[in-house]
C-alpha cells in the first residue's frame, strides 16, 4: 500500500459538511479543538484534529492529556503543548513546524487542507520511501500503537504498525 492511498476517516460522525458553522460537541476529547467547545466550529477543527494525530504519531502521547475529559479539555482550552523531551529531539524542524501550524489555535490563523497539503514537511516526506518511516519510528511511538483500541485485524492498525516497526 502506498502511502498516498491512506485516508483517516470516522464513519461514526462523518456527515457531508454544507460550510455552515457546526454547534454540537461531538468526538473523542483528544481531538476536538478548542472551538468546539465553544459551540461554534467550522471545517478547521479537523485540521487541529490533524494536528493532534501528527503529534501523537511522532511522539507517543497525546499534546494534551490530562486524568480526565474535564482535565484533558482544560488542557486544550489552554492550547499549551510542548516538543520537550528526548522523543523530539530526532524529530525535524519541519515536521515541529507543521504541527504547529495545525495546533494554531486561532481557527482563522489555521491553516486550510490545502495549504497544509503544501507545507514542505509533506511534499519532502513525499520523497521518502516507507521504509525510512519504519526506521525513523521511535520506541515510545511503536508503544502507543500498541494501546490504539483498534483491533488488530483490522487494515488500518496492522498498515500503522508495520511503518512503526
Amino acid at each position: 500500500m502506498e502511502m498516498d492511498d491512506m485516508k483517516v476517516i470516522d464513519f461514526g460522525l462523518a456527515a457531508p459538511y454544507n460550510g455552515e458553522k457546526l454547534r454540537e460537541s461531538v468526538g473523542t476529547i483528544y481531538y476536538m479543538a478548542p472551538e468546539i467547545f465553544h459551540k461554534s466550529y467550522d471545517a478547521k477543527a479537523d485540521i487541529w484534529a490533524c494536528g493532534v494525530i501528527c503529534f501523537v504519531l511522532l511522539s507517543g502521547y497525546p499534546p494534551f492529556d490530562g486524568e480526565t475529559d474535564d482535565d484533558i479539555e482544560r488542557a486544550i482550552r489552554r492550547g499549551d503543548y510542548s516538543f520537550k523531551g528526548r522523543v523530539w529531539n530526532s524529530v525535524s524542524d519541519e515536521a515541529l513546524d507543521f504541527i504547529a501550524d495545525l495546533l494554531t489555535y486561532d481557527p482563522e490563523e489555521r491553516p486550510t487542507a490545502e495549504m497544509a497539503l503544501q507545507h514542505p514537511w509533506l511534499q519532502n516526506s513525499r520523497k521518502t520511501t516507507s521504509g525510512n518511516f519504519r526506521q525513523r519510528a521511535s520506541d515510545s511511538t511503536r508503544a502507543y500503537l500498541v494501546r490504539l483500541p483498534i483491533s488488530s485485524s483490522n487494515t488500518f492498525w496492522q498498515f500503522t504498525c508495520t511503518l512503526a516497526h
